[in-house]
């Protein structure tokens, strides 16, 4: 049985591309679909519990605000923003400064307008992301930040992210070279 999400999206499909070519697997009567996922992701989301608000409307094109703070900005997006919610706890210790958490949600189109605010209030950022430090998305965000707030920054913005190499297969060795909550302190 689909959900009606998965029902939806069929029938948009359909529409979009007509019933012959909505079957790529060649085989009449059935459909062909894939699913993307970070493997990460899928695992520690199901462990998350708690009420879900149905009535609320979420604009999932918006940066949402995961906690609110005066002294610096913290940029993230996908399983990177749980980290950084259990990080910025020792965080905000050590340093006694308070950490504004922004989930970006939508990588395309990006909503810069939440960064300004946040940035303008607290004149500060850091990104933080799995992604390989060099040519990742952090950079096309700070480098955006630089062109358009430079003057508005007490610091040079800081991106934590993965290591330049490959990532590998092996969970432990995977875990080496990506952001965790003790790296993310430790910056």
């Amino acid at each position: 049985p689909l959900t009606l999400a998965q029902e939806e999206s069929n029938e948009m499909a359909k529409a979009a591309w007509g019933e012959k070519n909505q079957n790529s697997s060649g085989l009449p009567g059935q459909e062909c679909k894939a699913y993307m996922s970070d493997k990460g992701l899928s695992a520690q989301r199901q462990n998350k519990k708690g009420e879900i608000d149905f009535d609320t409307y979420i604009d999932p094109l918006k940066a949402q605000i995961k906690k609110d703070g005066n002294d610096i900005t913290i940029l993230s997006y996908l399983k990177m923003v749980d980290y950084v919610l259990d990080a910025v706890k020792f965080v905000e210790k050590e340093l006694k400064v308070s950490c504004e958490i922004i989930d970006l949600c939508a990588l395309n189109p990006v909503d810069y307008e939440s960064i300004k605010k946040s940035v303008d209030k607290t004149n500060r950022v850091v990104i933080v992301e799995e992604d390989h430090k060099t040519g990742s998305f952090g950079s096309n965000v700070i480098s955006w930040i630089c062109e358009n707030m430079f003057y508005a920054l007490d610091a040079p913005p800081l991106k934590i992210a993965g290591d330049d190499i490959p990532i590998p297969y092996n969970r432990n060795l995977e875990l080496a070279s990506i952001p965790t909550v003790e790296s993310i302190s430790d910056k």
